[in-house]
């Protein structure tokens, strides 16, 4: 015999059998649905989770396009003035940039996305003194 149900006295296995009236099954019944049912919504994404999940998702595709040797090379090549004006990678990825980072923002900065921001954001530069300057 299993332990025994110290309020009943009954063991575990005699507890379980025709213990509940109907009354109780039916009240158990709904109330085991009505935590199926928020679970089942506590599951479910808000309508904001399921955008941000793609921004974040195209934000993501964006950077794979841009971050890589073929472009962050040349751009890091730049650095006079002139040369990254008259540059249309350079126009192209400043443009990108800005799109991005309105985005980044609505996410609420995540670190994995503005590091790979700061990543093209150096590769482009700033223009200062008639220099291209990728350090910041």
């Amino acid at each position: 015999m299993g332990p025994k149900n110290l309020e009943s006295g009954m063991t575990n296995s005699e507890a379980t059998k025709d213990v509940l009236t109907p009354e109780q099954e039916a009240q158990a019944d709904y109330w085991m649905a009505q935590i199926e049912k928020e679970m089942a919504s506590a599951a479910e994404k808000s309508p904001e989770q399921i955008e941000k999940e793609k921004v974040r998702t195209e934000l993501k595709e964006i950077f794979a396009v841009w971050l890589v040797p073929e472009k962050l090379e040349p751009l890091h090549a730049l650095t006079t003035q002139a040369e990254a004006l008259a540059d249309p990678l350079r126009k192209e990825a400043k443009l990108a940039l800005g799109e991005m980072l309105k985005r980044i923002h609505a996410l609420g900065d995540p670190v994995d996305l503005m590091e790979q921001y700061k990543i093209l954001s150096r590769a482009v530069g700033m223009i200062n003194s008639g220099l291209v300057d990728h350090t910041r």
